[in-house]
């Protein structure tokens, strides 16, 4: 059976398509597995749909939260420090995902009251 006539316009924009996707696709990192990401503090606010001043201030201070991983790092020295060798300070804090999405899991509350009758 005849197939339609694709018209060149039509033939352009498929192939301008496949190419975009291509090159999003090229240009995507691979997502981490959960396991080995770290997060800082706008993550967790995200995950816990709090606003990361919250999560600065009330949540990671609680005795029970995960503690905190601290990369050394070089501060970028600014003109009040042209002068001085400032090296080996510590970097923003930063949280392993399994431990916050596990801490978060220990807070879920089981239904209370006494066993329904399944009779």
């Amino acid at each position: 059976m005849n197939e339609p006539r694709r018209l060149p316009l039509e033939i352009d924009s498929i192939r301008l398509v496949e190419h975009l996707a291509q090159s999003v696709a090229d240009r995507m990192s691979p997502a981490l597995p959960l396991s080995i990401q770290l997060w800082n503090a706008k993550t967790i606010g995200s995950y816990l749909q709090r606003s990361p001043a919250v999560v600065l201030e009330r949540v990671v201070t609680l005795p029970d939260f995960p503690t905190p991983i601290r990369l050394p790092s070089t501060r970028a020295k600014s003109k009040s420090d042209a002068n001085s060798h400032v090296s080996g300070t510590m970097g923003q804090p930063l949280w392993k995902a399994i431990e916050v999405i596990a801490w978060v899991d220990s807070h879920r509350k089981t239904r209370g009251g006494r066993p329904r009758n399944l009779n």
